[in-house]
C-alpha cells in the first residue's frame, strides 16, 4: 500500500514537472512583438484632440459659433444690445471659452442690464457665476453681497449657497456659517410659507 502512494506521488510530481515547463518556455513570435509595443508619446495637441473629440453636441456647437458670427446691433436700444450679449456669452460658454463668456455676461449685466427684474437677477447670477469660474471670487462675492436684498424667494437662497460657497473657498469660515444661519432661516422661511399656502 505505502509503494503504490509513493508511486502516485512520484507519478504526479513528474507529470506536473513537465507539464509546467512549458510555461517557462522562451515566448513566441507574436507574444514578443505585444510586449515590444510602446505607448505612443503624449503632449498637449494629442490630449487636446481628445478633448475636442469628446465635445458636446455638434448641432450646438455650430449654434454657437454661428450666434459669434453676428455682427454686434447697430444701435443704442439696451434691451436689444442685452439680449445680443446675453445670447453671445452662451455661445461662449457652449464653446468652453470662459474669458469670452464673462466678457459678454459682463455687458449684458453691468453695461446694458435688461428693464426686466428677473432677467437682470439671472444676468446677474450668470456673472457671479462666470467670475466664480474665472477666480475671482473675492468680486463675486461682493457682487452676490450686493445683489442678495434685491432678491425674493428661491433668489435669496440661491445668493445665499453661492455666499457660503465663495467664504468657504476664501477660508472665512465665520462667513461661511453666517450664510449657512441665513440659507437655514430662509429654508425654513420658505418651508413655513409653502405649509401655509397648502
Amino acid at each position: 500500500m505505502r509503494k503504490l502512494f509513493i508511486i502516485t506521488v512520484f507519478l504526479l510530481s513528474c507529470s506536473i514537472s513537465i507539464f509546467s515547463s512549458q510555461s517557462f518556455a522562451a515566448p513566441n513570435k507574436d507574444d514578443a512583438e505585444v510586449e515590444n509595443i510602446k505607448a505612443p508619446p503624449r503632449d498637449v495637441k494629442d490630449i487636446l484632440l481628445v478633448l475636442n473629440q469628446a465635445r458636446g453636441d455638434k448641432t450646438l456647437i455650430e449654434k454657437a459659433t454661428k450666434i459669434l458670427a453676428l455682427p454686434a446691433p447697430n444701435t443704442t436700444d439696451q434691451e436689444t444690445l442685452n439680449h445680443y450679449y446675453y445670447r453671445r456669452a452662451g455661445a461662449e460658454e457652449t464653446l468652453e471659452n470662459g474669458k469670452g463668456a464673462l466678457e459678454n455676461i459682463r455687458k449684458a449685466a453691468v453695461e446694458y442690464p435688461s428693464a426686466n427684474a428677473d432677467l437682470r437677477l439671472d444676468e446677474n447670477f450668470q456673472y457671479i457665476e462666470q467670475l466664480s469660474s474665472q477666480g475671482y471670487i473675492v468680486e463675486a462675492k461682493k457682487i452676490a453681497e450686493e445683489l442678495k436684498p434685491t432678491t425674493t424667494g428661491g433668489w435669496t437662497i440661491s445668493m445665499d449657497r453661492k455666499i457660503t460657497q465663495f467664504c468657504l473657498l476664501l477660508g472665512d469660515f465665520g462667513c461661511a456659517k453666517t450664510s449657512l444661519n441665513n440659507l437655514e432661516n430662509n429654508y425654513s422661511s420658505s418651508w413655513l410659507m409653502a405649509k401655509m399656502v397648502s
